[in-house]
């Protein structure tokens, strides 16, 4: 998709992730509050403005960040920003900003982690993010797709790739 805005915003959790179920597809929602801080004139460190981004997470994501992260952890998270609008109860037009995720993890600046690989779901068409795959068979980082496999011998070649 053309004119997307993609962005990484580093933070910290301000509640607990929150499980729900939009049209069949587990959702994580969430609220990530970045704090900017600088030297101050004076030389010494100054807070400044912090910036509160609602997330959601989708399908296999959503289930992963509900397993995983708490309030309070500091994250690292990459996403789609998107605008919500709606019309109040008043009539009034209304709109928020909303970080779909596509990538999210734990910030190892002030912490450690354990990784633990997670089994693979079958995802009915539809990516970690909840948007169509369009038919792309996703074969992984570094994998060749079918029929392309390294050490596979070519026809008539009697040699490995």
């Amino acid at each position: 998709m053309s004119g997307e805005i993609i962005l990484t915003i580093t933070g910290n959790l301000t509640n607990e992730p929150e499980q729900r179920n939009v049209n069949g597809h587990t959702t994580a929602g969430f609220t990530i509050a970045a704090n900017s801080r600088y030297t101050g004139r004076n030389g010494q460190p100054q807070e400044g403005n912090t910036v509160f981004l609602r997330c959601t997470a989708w399908n296999q994501l959503a289930e992963h960040v509900l397993q995983t992260l708490r309030k309070g952890m500091s994250v690292i998270a990459q996403g789609q920003l998107r605008q919500n609008s709606w019309t109040d109860d008043q009539g009034n037009k209304r709109s928020s900003m909303e970080l779909s995720i596509t990538d999210i993890g734990p910030s190892l600046k002030f912490a450690t982690a354990q990784v633990q690989r997670a089994e693979r779901q079958q995802d009915n068409g539809y990516g970690a993010t909840g948007y169509p795959s369009n038919g792309y068979q996703n074969t992984g980082y570094g994998q060749a797709p079918a029929g392309y496999g390294y050490g596979q011998q070519q026809a008539g070649s009697g040699a490995g790739v």
